[in-house]
């Protein structure tokens, strides 16, 4: 099941669709899709940097590109539309990143590859 939900939504992907995306263009859910591709555009801006892990990659984002309460609303949508990703996020003391970390099953680095390629 969690392999073909990456599937999907890599499928998706290459079709220029918004990830696992159900919603019709009108009203709040146009809204919706649109504050997701914005917030998308905002946290691929703010990466600094991108560490790899054994099953996806951690990534510094830099706090004066994009808030922590928006980092957060990120990672909610995220995690409506990919349920096969595990999401955490991380703020420590008055460091000036935040670190969202993006894991899975096998297979997911691919599709974090192509939303997130490095610079």
């Amino acid at each position: 099941m969690r392999f073909s939900c990456l599937r999907e939504c890599m499928r998706r992907r290459s079709e220029g669709h918004l990830k696992g995306s159900r919603l019709q263009p009108e009203g709040n859910q146009c809204r919706r899709a649109a504050r997701y591709s914005e917030l998308v555009r905002r946290v691929r801006e703010a990466v600094q940097d991108r560490t790899e892990l054994s099953d996806g990659y951690a990534f510094k984002l830099d706090s004066k590109k994009i808030t922590l309460p928006e980092a957060a609303e990120w990672i909610a949508m995220e995690r409506l539309c990919c349920p096969f990703l595990v999401l955490q996020l991380s703020a420590a003391g008055n460091q000036a990143h935040w670190i969202p970390m993006l894991t899975g099953p096998e297979g997911v680095k691919p599709l974090l590859d192509s939303e997130f390629p490095t610079r």
